[in-house]
């Protein structure tokens, strides 16, 4: 991608799998405006945001906004 600003989506996620993918970047972009990601290994990064998609699509219906 053209920069660490950009979000890359394949054109073809849909429905379950595009919350996922969603998720997972709003995630990201929390821990970067925390500071969390440059302090710690990118792999730890990673293990802490699928866990915390995981965690959150089991206990609660996620309801986007229009």
């Amino acid at each position: 991608f053209p920069s660490h600003d950009t979000i890359g989506i394949s054109a073809g996620a849909r429905g379950e799998d595009l919350e996922k993918v969603c998720m997972h970047e709003i995630l990201h972009a929390m821990l970067d405006r925390l500071y969390i990601d440059s302090q710690i290994d990118e792999k730890l990064v990673e293990v802490i945001i699928e866990n915390s998609c995981q965690v959150i699509f089991e206990n609660f219906k996620v309801k986007w906004r229009k």
